[in-house]
This record gives structure tokens, C-alpha cells and sequence, in this order.
């Protein structure tokens, strides 16, 4: 909203205040000059002490907890405005209109009490006011927090899919002319470089037009990552449980990320440490978990395909659709993903 808007706004809701509140005193005082200019004035004195409060002593006070010196600032606020509306009362108004005020006659005890009746709304008014402002700033900036992150989170990617497609054939093909060139002399090497050219290819294969690929070559390169830790680390103690007999459509990394990031994270060395990955599918879904002790035996930096991400693409492809459930616990951290009726509809069967 712009501030000649909100400007706008304001002087044509307290003008709307005013006029009720003249037409309710005249209603019972009479139909009198003298009302017009008193609940005029006094009623401006109030607005006066609605945007003291809501602009300078909550914000500068309240808003930093700063609690007693605010009801110190709010006291002193209530007793000028108590002078203001006195003063008026008894001296400019008769000046003015020629005939005492509607006050002039009452105690100043009792002319206490009417004003602070008077002015408590307009302090609950103004702190309702700075209370919806400070939470609507909040909340925009909230969502300007997010955006960026999600601009960044969107740059990041982007820049990992240019690395990817630098020439990401020439790798593939000269990794393979190395492999078959020590295939006889060196198996365990071939293997590994294998499984490396085989992860490598797997994770920038194309989608389709609706953004999927295989399962298959998502389990592709899902192996060939196991492999290459195996080779890595002979004493690794990894449990990988595959039940997958079908071929679907699926978003890519969904299943790769969360291994990697277990592989970079975990320890999975030695007798009490594990890496245990399980996948399935049943007659309507497709099951997948991944557990690790907690301990990060690796330093090597992987392609940053977060939780966050793959949760974004799950909302995106499977709405309503997937259960993600994750446990951070003191020395374990378990993954379990369920996406539900993925093998039944049509839509996403590439064999039937």
C-alpha cells in the first residue's frame, strides 16, 4: 500500500470517528456549537496520543523490551494529555465558543478518570495497530528471506547443472578408453573407474518431458556410488537391500542424494558403524530408507543436492502423494520415503 494511500485511509476513518462520536454527545448533551468544537478537539488530542504511541514510544521501547521505561514514557503521555484536554477544556474552548465546556464544572479527580477512560481505547487502538504492522513487516520479510534463499538455492543448482554439462561425454568416454586400458592388468581399478563412469552418466542423463527418468538408471547410479565406497574403503559395512522388479518413471536424485549424503556423513567403518539403504516396491508403492551412524568419515564435497530440494521436488511431482519422514537422533540419522500409488498409475508405468 502506498503511504498516501494509508494516509488517505487514516483521515477518513478517524474523520468517520469523530462524526459518530459528535452525533452520540449530541444525542444527550444537546445540539450545541460548544459540542462540535469540545469533542473536536478532544478527539484530536486523543489521535495525537494514538500515533505517539504506535510510532515512537512502542517501537523504541516495547519493541526493544525496554518494559518500564515504556510505562514510564506511557504515563507521561496521559498526564500531557490530561494538561492539553484540562487546559482546552477550561480556558480555549470558553475563549473560543463564548460558553463553558460540557467539564468545566466537574472535579479534577473526576476529570482524571474521564480522560484516562478516554484515552485507554486509543492506547489498545495503537497497540493493535504497531502489533499488526510489526507482523506484517515480519512476514514480508520472511517471505523476502525465503525468496532469496530460494534464489540461491536456484543459482547454486544451476551453476552445479553448467559443471555438469561441461562436456560431460568427453569425461565419460575418456574414463572408459582408461578402464579397458587396465581392464587386464589392473581389474579392481577397472571396476572402480566403471562404476564411477556408470554413476557419472546415470546422474546427467536426461528427463523426460515431465521431468522423470528410469528408475532404473536412478538405481544405476545408486549401485555404482555403493561401489565405488566399497573399493574406497574395503571394510566398509554397508546393507543394501534392493527389491525393485519394475521400471518407472520417477524425479531424478531423489533416491542418489540421500545415499550420497549418508556416504559423506555417516561413519560406516568398523564392526558398530552402518550404512543401511533399503528399497522396494509393493504392489502400489515404491519404498525407500536409509540409515546411518552419524560420524562424517568423508571430506569430499558432493554435488549439494539437499534435503531441501528434494523435498521441493516431492511437493512438486507428488503432492499429497509421498510420506518423507526423517530422524535426527545422537549418533543416527534415519531416512524413510514412501510414495504412494506410484506403481499403479497409468501415468507413470513404463512397462506394463
Amino acid at each position: 500500500m502506498s503511504r498516501t494511500k494509508e494516509i488517505t485511509i487514516h483521515i477518513s476513518l478517524w474523520i468517520l470517528y469523530i462524526t459518530f462520536a459528535i452525533f452520540v454527545y449530541r444525542s444527550y448533551l444537546g445540539s450545541t456549537q460548544s459540542i462540535v468544537f469540545e469533542t473536536t478537539g478532544s478527539y484530536l488530542v486523543l489521535i495525537g496520543q494514538f500515533y505517539i504511541n504506535a510510532f515512537v514510544l512502542l517501537p523504541l521501547f516495547l519493541g526493544r523490551n525496554k518494559i518500564f521505561i515504556y510505562c514510564a514514557s506511557a504515563i507521561l503521555l496521559f498526564l500531557f494529555n490530561f494538561t492539553v484536554k484540562y487546559l482546552g477544556g477550561e480556558f480555549l474552548l470558553p475563549f473560543i465558543t463564548g460558553k463553558p465546556s460540557s467539564v468545566s464544572e466537574l472535579p479534577i479527580v473526576h476529570l482524571a478518570l474521564v480522560y484516562s477512560w478516554q484515552l485507554l481505547p486509543f492506547f489498545m487502538y495503537s497497540t493493535g495497530y504497531w502489533l499488526a504492522k510489526k507482523i506484517i513487516r515480519q512476514q514480508k520479510e520472511a517471505r523476502v528471506r525465503e525468496q532469496v534463499r530460494s534464489e540461491n538455492e536456484k543459482l547454486r543448482l544451476e551453476n552445479a547443472a553448467l559443471r555438469a554439462q561441461i562436456n560431460p561425454h568427453f569425461f565419460v568416454n575418456t574414463m572408459e578408453y582408461f578402464r579397458v586400458g587396465i581392464e587386464d592388468t589392473h581389474p579392481e581399478i577397472a571396476e572402480g573407474i566403471a562404476a564411477m563412469t556408470t554413476f557419472v552418466g546415470n546422474s546427467i542423463v536426461s528427463t523426460d518431458e515431465s521431468g522423470r527418468i528410469s528408475l532404473f538408471n536412478e538405481l544405476r547410479a545408486m549401485d555404482s556410488l555403493i561401489t565405488i565406497f566399497r573399493q574406497r574403503y574395503p571394510n566398509a559395512n554397508i546393507e543394501y537391500t534392493n527389491k525393485v522388479y519394475d521400471d518407472i518413471l520417477i524425479i531424478p536424485h531423489v533416491l542418489v542424494a540421500p545415499v550420497e549424503n549418508a556416504f559423506k556423513h555417516g561413519s560406516f567403518t568398523g564392526s558398530n558403524n552402518k550404512l543401511a539403504i533399503h528399497i522396494e516396491q509393493t504392489e502400489e508403492d515404491l519404498i525407500f530408507r536409509v540409515s546411518n551412524t552419524k560420524g562424517g568419515l568423508q571430506k569430499d564435497e558432493s554435488r549439494g543436492i539437499g534435503m531441501r530440494y528434494i523435498k521441493s521436488q516431492l511437493d512438486k511431482f507428488y503432492p499429497e502423494q509421498y510420506f518423507l519422514k526423517t530422524e535426527d537422533k545422537e549418533g543416527q540419522y534415519n531416512l524413510s520415503l514412501t510414495i504412494q500409488n506410484i506403481m499403479t498409475h497409468g501415468d507413470y508405468l513404463l512397462y506394463n
